[in-house]
């Protein structure tokens, strides 16, 4: 799969909404990929760029869908489930246990010597960066940025190659300024900045190339929580169980994917920085950084190229939506293999601005809830969120209505609300005053769970639809919807899981 057939499938999806009108790549383009955010609408392709010839196009909210506070066959997880080949009604735990299973199962890459990447090579001297539709996203960027890609380069010591997702801007024709810091770890030490130090120290530029489009895959992969020195790309051949295609870029030694849309070869600075920013990053907008300058040497793009991006005009966004995926499917595999604690599904909602991790689990005995926190809270990613929500087996993964419903039904304010003293979060460092002063701040679980001694007998039944009608009754109801002109499609939530016995 590459970033065309992507959109294929996103289109038969009814996941993706192809505009042929021009639209201008100055805000407007940005401005309607968010208000697609906001509103749980499709992916958009723009395929006539002002100012740019026939065929160059701009693609966005490509891995966003609506979010779960309504009733809604689609979820935010659904077009990163598209682009790993799975339905786009995949519950979300169906989705999480095939992240982890996929996880294990990394593919080594293959090496070709020429790919659709290299329909049309410009070194440097051959033109400029504005010749690609590099949009300005929204009002106040430091400049006109590219969030959409990975970003590729090599340790000089060790000689792995580092894959990354990172944002960058336009700084003028001829070079651009590369935000360090990973989109997924914003409050922890980079890699790529640690590499940057390694040149640095020796006084040489450091290689890099910036990829775009291709396998979406590739990009899933590399805004994953991994240890320096993992192959991203075999980490994205397993999650597509099929290897990625590499080929070396034109001037340098790096291995790019061969069915990139755009690739942006450079050097970048041991000693030149530049201000990156401002740019709007999750719940605050940026400061000017000081940035490492990259100067361009190449770029190699396919005929009619497609530029994806993120607009980041909202808060339920392409970034927000993958990093909760990925936030997720690591604590997940925390609490389930490197704890054994019987969880069912955890996820960070992007609804939450990622600062509330809610899991789902089986409580075998009293304290577990507790115990449970406090290991998620020792856990790097915890820089995220400041509250952690426990909820019974039986709630449904990533259901709102009743994670708000156990919320307020069975968590007694005065026993069941627990505060903690910790590690300031990201969203607690923009939220509270004085927390660059003072780094301990509050942090707090709730326990939504039935007592654990309860029998089943004892256990309330919830009312829904599943449980006010019988079976025949459900099926004829939702057989019987388009006939009877009703609007929207009926929802059926699939039945609670039967604790097994102890």
């Amino acid at each position: 799969m590459d970033l065309r057939e992507f959109l294929r499938r996103l289109e038969e999806a009814g996941q993706l909404q192809a505009i042929d009108e021009e639209v201008d790549w100055n805000l407007q383009a940005g401005a309607i990929c968010t208000m697609s955010n906001r509103t749980g609408g499709p992916a958009i392709h723009f395929k006539k760029v002002k100012g740019y010839p026939d065929g160059y196009s701009l693609a966005g909210s490509l891995f966003a869908g609506p979010s779960n506070v309504k009733f809604l066959p689609e979820r935010p997880w659904s077009r990163q489930a598209l682009a790993l080949d799975l339905a786009a009604d995949t519950d979300y735990e169906t989705f999480i246990a095939t992240l982890l299973e996929r996880c294990v199962e990394p593919i080594p890459p293959i090496r070709v010597s020429v790919g659709p990447c290299k329909e049309n090579i410009l070194r440097e001297g051959d033109g400029d960066i504005y010749s690609l539709p590099i949009p300005y996203l929204h009002a106040g960027d430091g400049g006109r940025y590219g969030n959409a890609g990975v970003v590729l380069t090599r340790d000089p010591e060790a000689g792995w190659q580092y894959c990354g997702w990172h944002r960058w801007m336009v700084a003028d024709g001829q070079s651009l300024v590369i935000a360090l810091q990973p989109l997924l770890t914003p409050f922890l030490p980079g890699t790529l900045s640690a590499i940057h130090q390694k040149y640095k120290a020796a006084n040489q530029p450091m290689p890099v190339a910036i990829v775009l489009g291709g396998d979406p895959a590739y990009l899933l992969a590399a805004a994953m929580f991994l240890r320096p020195g993992t192959e991203v790309t075999a980490v994205a051949g397993g999650l597509r169980r099929e290897p990625i295609a590499l080929v070396k870029a034109e001037t340098n030694d790096l291995l790019v994917p061969a069915d990139a849309e755009i690739v942006i070869e450079g050097a970048v600075s041991p000693t030149v920085s530049v201000p990156e920013g401002p740019f709007p990053q999750y719940i605050h907008r940026t400061s000017p950084t000081p940035g490492p300058l990259c100067h361009i040497t190449a770029v190699t793009h396919r005929s009619s190229p497609i530029f994806p991006f993120i607009a980041e005009g909202d808060k339920f966004s392409d970034s927000l939506s993958i990093i909760s995926t990925f936030v997720s499917l690591e604590l997940t595999r925390f609490a389930k293999r490197d704890l054994g604690v019987p969880v069912r599904w955890l996820n960070c909602p992007v609804e939450a601005m990622m600062a509330l991790c809610a899991v789902s689990m089986r409580i075998i005995q009293a304290g577990w809830p507790a115990r449970l926190t406090r290991f998620l809270f020792a856990h790097p990613l915890a820089g995220w969120f400041d509250k952690v929500l426990i909820l019974d087996e039986t709630v449904e993964g990533v259901d709102w209505l009743d994670m708000v419903r156990d919320l307020t039904e069975k968590a007694n304010p005065e026993k069941n609300w627990h505060w903690l003293q910790g590690t300031s979060s990201f969203v607690q460092a923009y939220s509270n005053s004085d927390a660059k002063l003072n780094p301990i701040a509050t942090k707090m679980y709730i326990n939504a769970t039935f007592p654990s001694w309860w029998e089943q007998s004892q256990l309330p039944k919830r009312i829904a639809f599943e449980t006010s009608f019988p079976p025949a009754i459900q099926e004829r109801t939702v057989a019987r919807w388009k006939e009877l002109g009703l609007p929207g499609e009926p929802v059926v939530r699939k039945p609670a899981p039967t604790p097994s016995p102890l």
